[in-house]
Order: structure tokens, then C-alpha cells, then sequence
């Protein structure tokens, strides 16, 4: 599996869980790493037409680790 199947499948969970979190009462996110998720989603709202998009992404970080035998470990936090 690629890299871009990979993020269509993400995408497309990702649209599935707001849907589900829409159909529930819109359930407050809260807080991740310290970012208030509720007003991302809230801003990402007024500046985007969210029918003309698959997905949003709210927030994101990225770290990488060099290993001992010379590899790299990415660790990726992605809301979308």
C-alpha cells in the first residue's frame, strides 16, 4: 500500500468518525497536545466550503528519531 492510499484510507475514516460524531449530538473534541480542537474545527469551518473538500486537517506534527542501526522512526499526530 502507497503513500496515497494510505492517506485516502486515513481521509476516509477520518470523514466517517465526524460524520458519526455529527450524527451523535456533535460531541465536543476537547483539547489535543494543547490545541483546543473545538475551535480549530470551529475556524476550519468559516474557511473552508466543507462539501467541496474530502477532509480538513485540523492539526499536525511530525517527529522523527535516527535509530542506532542507522533507520528513522517517524511518528506522525495528524487530526483531521
Amino acid at each position: 500500500m502507497n503513500y496515497s492510499n494510505i492517506m485516502r484510507t486515513a481521509i476516509v475514516i477520518a470523514i466517517l468518525s465526524l460524520a458519526a460524531a455529527g450524527a451523535s449530538g456533535a460531541d465536543m473534541m476537547g483539547i489535543s497536545r494543547g490545541h483546543d480542537l473545538d475551535a480549530l474545527w470551529s475556524q476550519a469551518q468559516k474557511e473552508f466550503d466543507l462539501a467541496a473538500h474530502d477532509a480538513i486537517v485540523l492539526l499536525e506534527s511530525r517527529h522523527e528519531t535516527i535509530l542506532e542501526g542507522g533507520g528513522k522512526r517517524t511518528v506522525i499526530h495528524r487530526v483531521v
